[in-house]
């Protein structure tokens, strides 16, 4: 005879597991991308960092 108890606690369990691992993923995704602007925001200002900083008018 099949424990139905048993079953309901494991089913529970693998739920918990699947819920806790879905919000790890998401926060680890958060992070990656605060970190990919990061990045892209310093490779921006390597590039031409000077640029508009200083300019030069004569009339």
């Amino acid at each position: 005879m099949v424990n139905l108890v048993g079953m309901a606690n494991m089913l529970d369990q693998n739920g918990l597991m699947q819920q806790v691992g879905v919000k790890m993923l998401d926060n680890a995704l958060e992070i990656q991308e605060e970190t990919n602007n990061s990045m892209i925001k310093m490779m921006e200002q390597s590039v031409q960092p000077n640029l508009g900083s200083n300019f030069d008018v004569s009339v």
